[in-house]
């Protein structure tokens, strides 16, 4: 991609029912980018990649790692040491763990920009939900929360930050309503650059759909 594609969809949010797949897509995106491997279709330049697993852990003998080396056996590719970090917030407990808005050493968006001046291309966040501060945010204070780590995203135009996040309970609605399912408030969709939702096909079983909108991308 050029940079001012980089710089239009540097913050986006992939978005899911719980259990549809969400973690082992942005795991998927992890390691290809990491390695310069393919994904959907697509060749990835290497980048090194930062993510944080609230679901999964990050320990050896943690899910997140066994998911993890599934991963890079089904990719057929073997991680660089370095080229892909997991970062804790499953193990540590609110108020000790990096949330927006933190201060000092919990600050997420700090350490975000130190990884990206470290040379990381991609972080991703998995889940929204357990950095933010509020869990039911009102729509100002839900945008102001997202307003620096946006400017972050706009400032690095050739880096990224992937929001790893739930929809609300229900059907899943056809056409344009599908973009009117995340949890939050409207500020969330306002804020990012890029949408990504991930649901069931129509052809049911395991089978995904994954649709995409972004402000200079035509929704697919």
């Amino acid at each position: 991609d050029n940079n001012s594609h980089a710089h239009s969809n540097s913050f986006a949010m992939l978005a899911g029912k719980p259990k549809s797949g969400k973690s082992w897509l942005a795991l998927n995106w992890a390691v290809a980018i990491a390695t310069g491997s393919e994904t959907l279709e697509r060749k990835c330049p290497v980048r090194k990649v930062a993510y944080y697993s609230y679901e999964s852990g990050v320990g050896d003998d943690s899910h997140g790692q066994k998911r993890l080396r599934d991963v890079c056996a089904a990719m057929d590719v073997t991680l660089t040491a370095g080229q892909l970090q997991f970062l804790d917030l499953y193990g540590l407990k609110p108020g000790s763990r990096a949330v927006l808005g933190g201060k000092g050493a919990t600050c997420l968006e700090d350490q975000i920009e130190t990884l990206f001046d470290d040379g990381y291309g991609l972080v991703i966040i998995d889940t929204l939900s357990v950095v933010q501060g509020s869990q039911t945010p009102e729509y100002r204070a839900e945008a102001k929360e997202l307003q620096r780590l946006a400017q972050i995203c706009r400032n690095h135009p050739d880096k990224a930050v992937l929001l790893v996040h739930h929809v609300t309970k229900g059907e899943i609605p056809q056409g344009e309503g599908i973009w009117d399912i995340a949890y939050g408030t409207q500020a969330l969709p306002g804020t990012i650059e890029a949408q990504l939702m991930l649901v069931h096909g129509k052809a049911g079983g395991a089978a995904r759909e994954l649709h995409i909108r972004g402000r200079h991308i035509e929704s697919v």
